[in-house]
Order: structure tokens, then C-alpha cells, then sequence
């Protein structure tokens, strides 16, 4: 997004004149919050989507919104790791007020701009169904589970004779690294601790729950 904002100001290399945001609030997701008010006060369009009320969306010209995770269905989890699987997340309450769910919105705005073809299902059920029947799987099963593991195997098993899947200068797992030593910086990550806090002050330590994604959650 950062990368918008000087094009939405200058119209270099080419101008911006609308923007959709949707799960990213601009003031607090990009530095100098006077300049990104510059770039919006520029647009001629802007259309936000969000589950709150932030102060991004009081720049907008339309706001659209979302119900929260507890409220709809999202599009399939899906985890490709060693033992990958497929999560499903499921609505356990109605919407409040006139909010809508993410996919309601998008399948809304492309069929009244003539994309009818991209949206050939009209319930999120029937989008889920048609996805999950590609693995052997059923919505109704999925609602019943939750969480369905599928079998994997190790990622290296698929560059068998097909080269090396590391773009190392050596083709393996890299920790010195010699791009950096050829600019002058560090080769080899060095421990630097961390300066004390003064006294009588604490340091916030925090962690972001993977549970939630702020804007969308």
C-alpha cells in the first residue's frame, strides 16, 4: 500500500484517482499519517470495507460493512505442510445490524458490474461444496470436524532430480551469506541485545495472535 500513496499524490508514474481498502487501516498501517491523508483528500473515489468504524473510513466516499469472523463463512483454509489439511470457518451467530460477509460483498459488486460469469454460485454453501468435492470432501462433514488433515510428504521429495528448491548461491540451505559480506554488511547474524529501559520504566513485550487479523476479524 505504501507504494500507492506517492502516485496518489504526484500522479507519477501514472495517477491513482479511486482505492478500495479492505482489512488494512491505512493511518495506522503506513507512516506519516499527514501524507496518506494528502494521497486520500487527492482520490476522487475511495470505497472502504471493515468491520469498525476507524478513522480511515471517515475519508471514505462509500464504507461497506463486514460482519466479523464469528458471523460468516470464509473462503477454505487450506495449509500445505508436512501433514497439510484444510480448515473451515463457519458463521455462530447472524450478522448484526447491515453487515455483510467479505464474499457476499465481492460476488454483489461483480455481478452488478456485468462479471457473472466469475460468480456462477449464488450461497457461500455452494462455493464451499463445489471446492471441498475436488479432495473427496463435503461441507457437511466439514461442519461437523472442522479441521480435515490430508496426506503429504516431504517437500524436498518433489525437486528429486529436478535440481535444488534453494536459491543459494550453493543450492543448500544458506547461513553465511555472501551478497551481504560483497556490500560490506554482515554475512552471519549477530546476537545485539536489546538497550535497557530507564528506571522506573517497563518494555511492552507482545505477540499477534494468528486467531485474528485486526481489520477482517
Amino acid at each position: 500500500m505504501q507504494e500507492l500513496v506517492e502516485p496518489m499524490i504526484t500522479g507519477q508514474p501514472y495517477p491513482i484517482k479511486a482505492l478500495i481498502s479492505y482489512s488494512t487501516n491505512l493511518f495506522h498501517t503506513l507512516p506519516n499519517q499527514a501524507r496518506t491523508r494528502e494521497a486520500l483528500r487527492r482520490l476522487d473515489f475511495h470505497l472502504a470495507i471493515d468491520i469498525l468504524p476507524q478513522e480511515h473510513t471517515r475519508w471514505a466516499d462509500v464504507v461497506l460493512p463486514e460482519c466479523t469472523y464469528l458471523e460468516r463463512y470464509d473462503d477454505l483454509i487450506t495449509v500445505p505442510h508436512k501433514r497439510p489439511f484444510i480448515a473451515l470457518r463457519q458463521p455462530v451467530v447472524p450478522p448484526m445490524y447491515d453487515s455483510k460477509p467479505g464474499w457476499w460483498i465481492a460476488r454483489e459488486l461483480g455481478m452488478r458490474l456485468g462479471l457473472e460469469q466469475f460468480f456462477p454460485w449464488k450461497t457461500i454453501e455452494e462455493y464451499l461444496e463445489q471446492r471441498l468435492s475436488g479432495v473427496g470432501l463435503s461441507l457437511e462433514q466439514m461442519k461437523k470436524d472442522g479441521v480435515a488433515i490430508q496426506k503429504g510428504r516431504p517437500y524436498l521429495e518433489d525437486w528429486k532430480g529436478k535440481g535444488s528448491p534453494f536459491g543459494t548461491e550453493s543450492k543448500k540451505i544458506q547461513i553465511y551469506c555472501h551478497d551481504l559480506a560483497k556490500v560490506g554488511a554482515d554475512p552471519l547474524p549477530k546476537y545485539e541485545p536489546t538497550a535497557e529501559p530507564p528506571e522506573g520504566f517497563f518494555r511492552l513485550l507482545y505477540g499477534r495472535s494468528p486467531v485474528h487479523t485486526f481489520g477482517r476479524t
